[in-house]
């Protein structure tokens, strides 16, 4: 970009000394002042060629820009150099030294050139986005199940493994939403919880489609096993979009009030929340691998885990009811967001849990 302007330079430069030594006067100047203006564009239009949309469009301006003002100053060359001769007429200095006229001109020419286009900015932009558009994309696959196929559906055994891929990606979808919940929480960020609630409206468009897909597999080619399995894929299916509602409309309902009464919980309050929250992740992500693996060791230990967390519930329960009874200023303002926060994270795990009973019917017999 440095070459350009040394060019520019190099060119007012040599018209400025033609001028001083009486070589050019001011008409004869001019047409150099308004070439070497022009020649500025040229290394910003090439610099453009590899860049975006913007940097094309920076460029095509300052072309245009400057090319339409040199093709009219020519068309009016004697009457710019009369103007500029009005100018100088005031000053002995400048009538008596053609190169501050020279350079006078080439400053002159700018400014007469912004206020020109000044009042057409709008327009200019309008034209120029047209002239130099965005770049074609492909617009983006609509989100949507990607392993329901239709040709396995008189297939049981692979319809229902395509069914359990798809709910795989729900409860991935679920678990993100849930990590979230309490950052949202943490640092009041209001594009994050749009961000859930966008997530939510996929989990209720894959919860249709799961369902519709598991209602078409031929009825009569299902053995008592495998009806029992399309039941408890529809209740697993039913449970993950549950958990995607209380998040969404009760979890982030909770985050609004915070944010809208401008609430912050006691220290001891937000290591409770953090640590049941923390807890009932953890039993998610043992879910989501009951679910991959059908390991029945992890099924038992995330039910162990739901008679824990309702104990645990109960214990911080009656932990913010004792800062209560202390008078704790941060405690009293947040306390029914507390105590209804953790009671929606307890809910969570306990469709957690009912999960995984559907995932391994059998784990229910276990204690």
């Amino acid at each position: 970009m440095k070459r350009p302007f040394v060019i520019f330079a190099t060119t007012l430069g040599l018209a400025i000394a033609l001028a001083f030594s009486g070589l050019l006067n001011i008409q004869e100047a001019i047409p150099l002042v308004l070439g070497a203006n022009v020649g500025t564009c040229a290394g910003s239009f090439f610099a453009s060629v590899g860049g975006g949309p913007a940097a094309k469009r920076v460029a095509f301006s300052h072309l245009v820009f400057k090319s339409t003002g040199a093709l009219l100053a020519m068309i009016f060359l004697k009457q710019f150099s009369d103007l500029m001769t009005m100018a100088v007429s005031s000053s002995q200095y400048l009538r008596q030294n053609i190169a501050a006229q020279v350079a006078l001109a080439h400053v002159g020419f700018n400014l007469a050139l912004s206020l020109l286009f000044l009042p057409f900015i709008r327009q200019g932009t309008w034209l120029v986005n047209k002239l130099v558009p965005e770049p074609f994309r492909p617009e983006e696959k609509a989100f949507g199940a990607k392993y329901l196929e239709i040709q396995s559906l008189e297939t049981p055994a692979l319809a229902f493994s395509n069914a359990k891929l798809e709910i795989l990606r729900m409860s991935e979808i679920a678990s993100e939403m849930f990590w979230n919940t309490i950052i949202v929480f943490e640092t009041n960020d209001q594009e994050l919880m749009t961000y859930i609630e966008d997530q939510d409206d996929k989990v209720d468009l894959l919860d249709r489609e799961i369902k519709f897909y598991l209602a078409k597999i031929s009825q009569e080619s299902l053995n008592p096993e495998q009806a029992r399995m399309q039941l408890n894929l529809v209740a697993i299916t039913s449970d993950l979009e549950e958990i995607c509602d209380v998040i969404n409309k009760n979890v982030l309902e909770l985050a609004q009030k915070k944010i809208r009464k401008v609430r912050e919980f006691s220290k001891e309050g937000w290591t409770e929340i953090k640590d049941f929250h923390a807890k009932v992740m953890e039993n998610f992500h043992l879910t989501i691998s009951v679910l991959t693996s059908q390991d029945e060791t992890i099924a038992m230990k995330v039910t162990r885990h739901e008679r824990f967390l309702s104990d645990l519930e109960e214990h911080y329960r009656e932990a913010h009811l004792l800062r209560l009874s202390r008078g704790l200023k941060e405690a009293i303002e947040t306390s029914s967001i507390h105590i209804d926060l953790l009671g929606n994270f307890h809910r969570i795990n306990s469709k957690l849990t009912a999960i995984v009973k559907a995932a391994i019917p059998k784990n229910g017999n276990h204690t």
